[in-house]
């Protein structure tokens, strides 16, 4: 689901469809429903949010697509595309989608090969262990990153690159030793499942230390959020903002328990969400304040900001 321009637009993958559902003081009778044109030979809809680009004239689905059946049993041959289409549902464009660079295949992941199935090669996560995000602006645009290290790639709604954002002086935390134990629990417990299956599982690096940055996301204003990752004790989460085309602007901290990496800021406010005592979902509303208007709150009387 993405909300954008008082609108709910809603991805139903099964049958490739988009129900855009009125979010604000609207009638069900003006909700739409915008069935996909099947442009695209041999792509498969994802379940990724669509992403609804300027005033909500066109939206984007993201794809993986396959060239030929072998290409669905290895996950390597995968190629992420980015389908355009206009509120006809009529196809208008598709676009590259981010890859993983080469350099990083493999890096912290394990991998399932099963010689015997259909499915030849799967790749699995590591507990704590970095992964390739990806968030798009409302221009189609999107940053990249591959999380082990501070690097991420901004690109325009083409592929071209936008600029690069390298913090060699950011590093991840350490596991924890309960952290450690559990990536060990899990790593045993996959490795006995593939050996019944008749595969073998392979993991090129351990997953320690736990990647650099926590997630990125483009907020409300197109603005890009490159969280660290905390370390296991820490009070406060971090991230440092930047314009869409990557310029710094400033360094941000709020409680740790509080999840943002949906997105959900404007401004110096945010929606947030963060666990309660059985587990259940709360929406947590912060406001940001300047250090130096905290450091001297006369600066700050006057201008509207929250505590």
């Amino acid at each position: 689901m993405t909300l954008a321009g008082s609108r709910l637009w809603v991805l139903s993958p099964g049958v490739r469809r988009i129900d855009v559902i009125p979010a604000e003081d609207g009638d069900d009778r003006d909700a739409i429903r915008i069935s996909l044109e099947a442009q695209v030979v041999n792509s498969f809809i994802g379940h990724s949010a669509p992403v609804v680009l300027g005033e909500g004239r066109s939206f984007m689905v993201i794809a993986n697509r396959h060239d030929s059946n072998a290409d669905r049993r290895d996950y390597r041959r995968d190629r992420v595309v980015a389908l355009e289409y206009d509120l006809t549902g009529a196809f208008l464009r598709g676009w590259p989608g981010p890859s993983l660079p080469d350099r990083y295949v493999g890096y912290g992941v394990a991998e399932a090969s099963y010689p015997t199935s259909r499915v030849k090669r799967m790749s699995l996560g590591m507990p704590f262990g970095p992964f390739h995000a990806v968030s798009r602006n409302s221009e189609g645009g999107y940053a990249a990153a591959f999380t082990r290290a501070y690097d991420v790639s901004v690109h325009g709604i083409g592929g071209d690159l936008v600029t690069r954002i390298v913090r060699p002086d950011v590093e991840g935390p350490p596991l924890t030793p309960s952290e450690r134990g559990e990536r060990d629990e899990f790593v045993e417990f996959v490795r006995q499942g593939v050996k019944r299956a008749g595969g073998t599982l392979s993991i090129t690096r351990a997953s320690d230390p736990k990647p650099a940055i926590d997630w990125i996301v483009f907020d409300a204003e197109d603005r890009l959020w490159v969280a660290l990752t905390p370390h296991g004790d820490a009070e406060w989460a971090e991230a440092d903002v930047y314009s869409s085309d990557g310029v710094f602007v400033f360094h941000a901290r709020w409680p740790v328990d509080v999840d943002l990496s949906e997105g959900a800021m404007l401004g110096d406010a945010a929606w947030g969400v963060k666990k309660g005592e059985w587990d259940e979902d709360w929406l947590v509303f912060l406001r940001f304040r300047r250090v130096e208007d905290i450091l001297n709150p006369w600066r700050s009387r006057g201008r509207g900001h929250g505590e």
